[in-house]
């Protein structure tokens, strides 16, 4: 009778190990390359915090976030994984149609940790972990896979992952299953964690020249004055959205010309925009 089931005994604890491998797999991933992710703090003139982010190394003293974490602060400052704390100095580079932004950061002789950046192509149905710090708190991991590719007219192409996002955690990294960077957690939909988009960090390989300005100096610059094409404007739209200024966003993807209103993308976002309003009946025409 033992010899009859035998097979399905060894079945059984051969997919048990090989379960235990794969976790112990991502815990080593995720203790490698967590150093590397920082928090950021947003503040404004009066020095209240007006918002948190999160980034990552991408050199010693270069970090990468979405643009839109950066926008509105009047200084911002960085938190390391071993809660040491430092000022962003300077943009070094900035693409406003990604939402990327690359900063630099004063460490005052700090080692930092800094993270690969992959030239792999990235396949549909790949697993992903991305490592964030929503509100500013501890960091905070989730898995997932690459749910699809989306692609939004003259912007570029944009990854949408199933791992889920908490509020707060744009510019997260998301990480392939060899502990390389694959893209930057841009927008997330809370009701909706199948829908959360990412930019391929390809991008940043394909940024122009840039004049590095204090960081002071950026933020003085109107950014709605750079918002003038339709391609800036959708875009400005989904931040909209990410940052649950729902009546807002509405209305900027309202002002898109007629054929970018005839995506599916833009009536599922408008319907969210109005079921978060609880404007039900508009939600569902939507």
């Amino acid at each position: 009778m033992f010899k009859r089931y035998l097979p399905i005994f060894l079945s059984l604890l051969f997919l048990q190990i090989t379960n235990i491998s794969i976790s112990q797999e991502l815990t080593n991933l995720i203790n490698k390359v967590q150093p590397a992710v920082v928090s950021i703090i947003c503040y404004d003139e009066d020095n209240v915090v007006i918002g948190y982010g999160s980034g990552f190394f991408m050199d010693k003293n270069i970090i990468i976030t979405n643009r839109h974490v950066l926008e509105e602060a009047s200084y911002a400052k960085i938190e390391t994984y071993d809660n040491n704390i430092f000022n962003i100095t300077h943009i070094v580079n900035e693409d406003i149609f990604a939402d990327i932004v690359i900063a630099e950061v004063d460490i005052k002789g700090y080692s930092s940790k800094s993270i690969n950046l992959s030239n792999k192509k990235t396949d549909l149905g790949e697993s992903i972990f991305v490592i964030g710090n929503p509100l500013g708190l501890g960091q905070t991991v989730s898995t997932g896979i690459v749910s699809g590719f989306r692609r939004l007219p003259d912007i570029g192409n944009f990854i949408q992952i199933t791992a889920p996002i908490s509020h707060g955690s744009s510019g997260s990294p998301v990480f392939n299953m060899y502990g390389e960077v694959i893209a930057v957690v841009t927008l997330q939909i809370t009701e909706g964690q199948n829908y959360n988009l990412s930019v391929p960090i390809s991008i940043i390989a394909s940024l122009g020249s840039f004049e590095r300005i204090t960081f002071r100096e950026w933020s003085n610059k109107n950014y709605a004055e750079t918002l003038s094409s339709d391609e800036a404007l959708l875009l400005y739209s989904f931040l909209l959205l990410s940052n649950e200024e729902y009546e807002e966003a509405i209305n900027s993807f309202f002002s898109l010309p007629a054929e970018m209103q005839e995506l599916s993308e833009f009536h599922f976002l408008v319907g969210f925009c109005y079921f978060e309003m609880e404007e039900y009946d508009k939600a569902i025409n939507a």
